[in-house]
């Protein structure tokens, strides 16, 4: 494809734009963390995601991400690279740690998963994914997973489905997912270009005329 490094390059800017207004909306870009949980390895890196529940803690930096183990203090950090794992990506866009514990991290080659025993990297030979530059990742409250990219709309992850919705197939207006956030109701807020936003559940496939 004629256009393919441009729009890595339009990627690339709008990821430093993604991870300036994420650092900011955190209050601090670099992140005061415990002594204890390396520090100095943190200050030649960009954080761009974060995640964590009771028993972990998962940071995204544009070096690969770093895993905290809240309760086990022997083997409390581990550093993924794509040098040592699955991950497609030193560059992280997004963490989602599912309900379940497992975690998936979005970056700009595909998505890592931990489902517990096993890494895997899920990218378009294996999955219905519509674009391997992701975006956001999020968990609904039916335990629904949520994947945003870069420029192929929205893939809806339903216990073993996946579905996808885009601007041609649907009522998304744009194939450009900014972000996805949840609300104050724990519904999935899909986050467009020029500040425009839509609620997940108001998203509805077209239906086909000339089907008979």
């Amino acid at each position: 494809m004629k256009n393919k490094p441009f729009l890595n390059i339009i990627f690339s800017i709008y990821m430093i734009i993604i991870t300036l207004i994420f650092c900011i909306n955190t209050g601090n870009a670099q992140i005061r963390l415990r002594n204890d949980i390396a520090k100095d390895s943190f200050q030649n890196s960009l954080i761009t995601a974060m995640d964590e529940n009771v028993d972990i803690k998962l940071i995204g930096t544009n070096n690969g991400f770093w895993h905290i183990n809240k309760k086990n203090k022997k083997h409390r950090i581990y550093h993924y690279l794509t040098s040592n794992s699955r991950l497609p990506s030193d560059q992280i866009t997004s963490i989602c740690i599912r309900k379940n514990n497992t975690f998936w991290v979005g970056t700009n080659k595909g998505i890592f998963r931990w489902d517990g025993f096993a890494e895997l990297l899920i990218n378009q030979e294996n999955s219905n994914l519509p674009d391997l530059k992701i975006t956001s990742i999020v968990e609904d409250t039916h335990e629904d997973l949520w994947i945003g990219t870069f420029n192929g709309g929205l893939m809806k992850i339903q216990k073993r489905n996946e579905i996808i919705y885009n601007a041609d197939n649907s009522n998304l207006p744009s194939n450009r997912i900014v972000s996805l956030s949840l609300d104050e109701n724990k519904a999935v807020i899909i986050h467009l270009e020029n500040n425009q936003s839509i609620e997940s559940s108001s998203i509805r496939k077209k239906v086909n005329k000339n089907r008979k």
